[in-house]
């Protein structure tokens, strides 16, 4: 169940078969569904618009009972619908509609291309004398162009406003992070988590603001950066990282040492004072070891070399 205006889903269930928990006869699939969706919003002055997979006299009756109005296309044969409403030969004009009514309840059939039906607790059968001459035609297409066909009163409302459920569907299209899957429970879960996201795009359009707003595709974006921020971690190198041969060692450089005996080996201490002598570290590294100037100038390159063999 969507808002009309923007697509905003304000309730869903999915089907999970037939409810066996309940000990009342199922009045209907399409009926069942529309009452639960519906709790909460009785005597609030709302209307439900449905399509004709839900839309029945039975579900009008219990919606009017509970102080909610419907409006909505249904199928010709359902049941409970007049007989007197289905196209008689010979075949009727396009734009000629009949209608009848039981109480608050009107049934209207436009004849199209086909014959359509409505069922609405809201509308009138006739048109109002002051009704603008746009809101009782429609353009149609035919063999000699773009031609205004007249519609009964229940067409531009059921247009206007079936569309939420149609705009809802169309936004989870938009940049959708879903994949294609076999399996059921993923589809859930995709679908769901584009309803979250459209949603709550929605809602931030809805917040009145001086600074431009976001697009889908941005909105997209900053909503991903943000949930990404609190889990990330601080980048490291690739690699083994990289130590200080003397601070690992924790030796103080003092003078001469005494190399450890053990497999033959260049000695750690030894090789970073080649490397000093020869430059082959950075400035950086000397300006940091000023403890090894003394070392370099008592002990030539040679001597250490004769040290460490």
């Amino acid at each position: 169940m969507a808002d009309a205006t923007n697509g905003y889903i304000l309730q869903q269930q999915i089907y999970t078969g037939k409810n066996v928990e309940q000990r009342m006869p199922e009045v209907g699939l399409g009926t069942r569904v529309v009452l639960d969706l519906t709790k909460g919003y009785e005597n609030q002055g709302y209307i439900v618009v449905t399509d004709n997979f839900y839309t029945s006299p039975t579900l009008a009756q219990k919606l009017l009972q509970k102080g909610i109005n419907s409006l909505g296309t249904v199928k010709g044969n359902t049941r409970g619908l007049p007989k007197e409403l289905f196209p008689q030969k010979p075949k009727p004009v396009r734009g000629s509609s009949s209608w009848r009514t039981c109480g608050r309840l009107l049934a209207v059939s436009w004849y199209d291309n086909k014959p359509v039906y409505f069922l609405s607790t809201i509308h009138k059968p006739l048109h109002a004398p002051d009704t603008p001459q746009a809101n009782k035609e429609v353009k149609r297409r035919s063999k000699q162009g773009v031609v205004q066909v007249p519609c009964p009163t229940v067409l531009k409302d059921y247009n206007k406003y079936m569309c939420g459920i149609d705009r809802a569907d169309q936004n989870n299209r938009y940049y959708s992070a879903g994949r294609n899957c076999k399996r059921w429970p993923p589809r859930i879960v995709f679908h769901q988590l584009e309803t979250s996201i459209n949603n709550d795009f929605q809602l931030y359009k809805a917040i009145p603001t001086n600074t431009q707003t976001l697009r889908s595709r941005e909105f997209r974006v900053s909503l991903a950066i943000n949930l990404v921020m609190s889990y990330r971690t601080k980048s490291q190198a690739i690699g083994r990282p990289k130590k200080d041969p003397i601070a690992a060692l924790g030796l103080q450089i003092v003078g001469a040492h005494m190399p450890v005996f053990g497999p033959p080996r260049v000695c750690t201490v030894c090789s970073h004072v080649i490397k000093l002598c020869t430059g082959k570290l950075k400035k950086e590294m000397r300006n940091k070891e000023r403890g090894l100037d003394h070392l370099v100038q008592s002990f030539p390159v040679s001597s250490v070399q004769l040290i460490c063999a």
